[in-house]
């Protein structure tokens, strides 16, 4: 079935397939424009912070993730978070909750192999 529109005196038919495939078009064209800045986001690494109360802080830098995990064992397989810098990142808002898991080759308390610290992803 086809559609008539007039406009003045001339009569514009659309027909269906041509409407499916323009409608198809854009609902591909607005998945692209969504999915490729979370892929490029999702490729960059990724800025925790983890605020100290009376201190600064400070920031690690994560490869991939989550999750997020920093182990001082430098043979780890594991880990893909390392200290970055002391403080907040200028210029960043953190504010999303996220953690990651701590786990020293040598632990600090006897039988603790590892912790989840609570810190803040920045954007």
């Amino acid at each position: 079935m086809e559609r008539f529109v007039t406009e003045g005196t001339e009569v514009l038919r659309v027909k269906r397939t041509r409407m499916l495939s323009m409608v198809t078009g854009f609902i591909v064209a607005m998945v692209l424009a969504c999915a490729l800045p979370a892929m490029a986001a999702a490729s960059a690494n990724s800025l925790i912070f983890f605020p100290v109360p009376g201190g600064s802080g400070g920031t690690y830098s994560c490869s991939s993730g989550p999750p997020f995990v920093s182990d001082t064992d430098p043979t780890s397989q594991q880990a893909n978070c390392t200290p970055e810098q002391s403080g907040k990142p200028s210029g960043l808002t953190c504010d999303i909750p996220t953690s990651v898991t701590f786990v020293p080759a040598t632990p600090d308390v006897p039988g603790v192999r590892q912790y989840v610290a609570g810190g803040l992803l920045c954007h």
